[in-house]
């Protein structure tokens, strides 16, 4: 065998290795998940939503005076937890942490919405930039 066949050899060894090595870290690498959350935009977005959740609460509250009591309560039930979770937000700092309250804060919001559309039978909007 010739010297430049044996450089060639080794060299395509290595090309090889650092492949494989690229293909293992890119499949074990975690998934994106996405923009970041950022905790006061998340407080202040869900603030807001539920601001205006409480003031269609009250007109509807209003509109609909045979609406179901336990609905209602489901609503308001819904608006007390959020109004927490809310509250827990400003410290957060870990992805994850804040991945997770985002995620019950949409819960939340949407189990009264739903309780809402239930009295009402109207389209509410989704929560924004929520996955």
């Amino acid at each position: 065998m010739a010297q430049g066949s044996k450089s060639r050899m080794i060299i395509w060894a290595i090309v090889g290795v650092l492949v494989v090595v690229a293909v293992v870290m890119l499949i074990s690498k975690p998934k994106d998940m996405g923009k970041p959350v950022d905790a006061d935009q998340l407080t202040r977005s869900y603030a807001r939503l539920f601001e205006r959740l409480e003031k269609k609460t009250a007109t509807v509250q209003s509109e609909y005076p045979g609406a179901p009591a336990e609905q209602m309560q489901k609503i308001n039930e819904g608006v007390a937890l959020g109004r927490a979770i809310l509250g827990r937000v400003p410290g957060l700092t870990e992805q994850k942490d804040l991945v997770a309250k985002r995620d019950s804060l949409k819960e939340v919001y949407v189990t009264a919405i739903r309780s809402l559309k239930a009295i009402t039978g109207q389209d509410e909007e989704a929560p924004e930039g929520g996955k």
